[in-house]
């Protein structure tokens, strides 16, 4: 959502470059893998030829742009790019006023079969 006042974001080149190289890597791939001929097109499919056979030279053009595709998605900004965190399990979770706020279960434990010293402000056992 947008603001009052404010203007749409200008695409950016970084995302231009990502789209274009996808969209050509993919059309050779798919194009060279069915056996259409791209060498003589005007336009998106006029001019085209079919063979009998995949042309491989296309399938490796398309393959390789595919790959600098790659490399300019690793290259956006990483604020762009959603990653998910791993969800953190809450123990004893709290205003801290209880004893066992803050501890994980195996210290807890440990205080209470002895083997551990209480935390400062504890009171003894």
């Amino acid at each position: 959502m947008r603001g009052p006042g404010s203007r749409p974001r200008k695409p950016s080149p970084e995302y231009s470059r990502v789209f274009v190289t996808l969209f050509a890597g993919g059309f050779l791939v798919v194009t060279g893998v069915i056996g259409y001929d791209v060498r003589h097109l005007r336009g998106l499919f006029q001019g085209g030829r079919w063979v009998e056979a995949p042309i491989w030279w296309q399938i490796l053009v398309g393959l390789g742009l595919l790959l600098l595709a790659w490399f300019f998605i690793r290259r956006l900004p990483a604020r762009w790019m959603m990653a998910i965190a791993p969800r953190r399990i809450m123990m004893n979770v709290g205003s801290g006023k209880s004893r066992g706020a803050g501890r994980t279960p195996g210290a807890t434990r440990a205080i209470e079969a002895g083997d551990a010293r209480p935390a400062p402000g504890d009171p003894p056992p």
